[in-house]
């Protein structure tokens, strides 16, 4: 969470019509429009989070506009989930939206 909180993510602050009450987003640009995503996700059982790598038109789409790809996702319920996300950028290429 720290990593999140950090200037390496930006908190998305623009009104939400995809993300629930009590999802905090941040963002950061890892490509042309490509945006890596983590949504923390609290309720009253536990708390969660979502990893997704996506494209969008900007910054300021992300939460107003759906992604015109989604590239990535990842559920993570426990620390051990994100084993899963290190293994995908240690063979990280740079990324470029598949054309239309």
């Amino acid at each position: 969470m720290i990593l999140l909180e950090s200037d390496q993510f930006t908190k998305v602050k623009s009104p939400s019509k995809l993300f629930g009450d009590g999802e905090t987003v941040y963002a950061k640009e890892i490509g042309d429009h490509i945006f890596l995503l983590f949504i923390i996700i609290k309720n009253v059982e536990a708390e969660s989070m979502r990893a997704f790598i996506a494209c969008f038109d900007s910054f300021t789409s992300i939460g107003s506009k759906e992604p015109s790809q989604i590239m990535f996702h990842l559920s993570i319920k426990e620390n051990e989930d994100l084993h899963y996300l290190e293994k995908y950028f240690k063979d990280f290429q740079p990324l470029t939206p598949l054309q239309k």
